[in-house]
């Protein structure tokens, strides 16, 4: 099944990995991780040379495996499009509430008849 180069050039990093897993076991001395929950190894050199060793393996499976990539393709650009469902479901929603200067707890009347509204003012986070 052809797909279009389109919607390919659209996917992030995101949009491959965040379903995937693997597991890649290696000893690094004196490692450099990003913040205090080490999601991101920082050490630039070991980064490249990990990236070098798993790039050609990497690619070598996905063309062993033509079924599976193509699994990986159709969910990457499904959660791509979601992404930008997402994205554009939020613009439109800060251009609808732009308007509206109301802070989030308290919403606008759903009607305009005066005997049926009410107006609570409370004070504090209650």
């Amino acid at each position: 099944m052809m797909i279009g180069k389109k919607k390919c050039s659209e996917i992030i990093v995101d949009d491959i990995f965040n379903t995937s897993i693997g597991v890649l076991s290696i000893f690094i001395q004196e490692p450099q991780f990003q913040g205090q929950t080490k999601e991101k190894l920082v050490s630039t050199n070991v980064s490249k040379k990990i990236e070098s060793a798993v790039k050609d393996r990497f690619e070598l499976w996905l063309s062993s495996n033509p079924k599976r990539s193509e699994e990986i393709i159709h969910n990457s650009i499904q959660l791509m499009e979601e992404r930008k469902s997402k994205r554009i479901e939020k613009e439109l929603l800060k251009k609808s509430n732009s308007k509206i200067r109301l802070p989030i707890k308290l919403c606008d009347c759903a009607t305009n008849d005066n005997k049926i509204n009410e107006l609570f003012i409370v004070e504090g986070d209650s």
